[in-house]
């Protein structure tokens, strides 16, 4: 379930993308309350679209929505995903950027 500061993130990038002013309260209202009334969320595709157009980082409200849309431990993860993207933490050496390795003529 989106929380109010959800709803606040969404409409504040939905008037940066759409050139409304943010400063006027009617305006924002209206698209905090667009949002909030809403039966769903903006589609992953909607959101990339709207953070192009914001001049804002697609990733970074890609990994958000995602995160208004889980609960629980997913959401948890999505939080901390989003801290480490907004940090700029690299990601950890898993162990998987090489492949496979082969040593004998078999298959894996």
């Amino acid at each position: 379930m989106p929380t109010t500061t959800d709803i606040n993130h969404i409409a504040l990038l939905y008037c940066a993308a759409t050139g409304a002013d943010i400063d006027n309260p009617a305006i924002f209202n209206r698209a905090f309350t667009k949002f909030k009334n809403a039966k769903s969320l903006p589609s992953d595709d909607d959101i990339i679209k709207l953070a192009k157009l914001a001049k804002w980082d697609p990733k970074e409200w890609l990994i958000r929505i995602n995160m208004v849309r889980s609960e629980g431990e997913a959401r948890e993860l999505y939080e901390d995903l989003l801290y480490r993207y907004l940090k700029g933490a690299k990601r950890p050496d898993m162990g998987f950027t090489q492949g496979p390795k082969h040593t004998s003529g078999e298959a894996a």
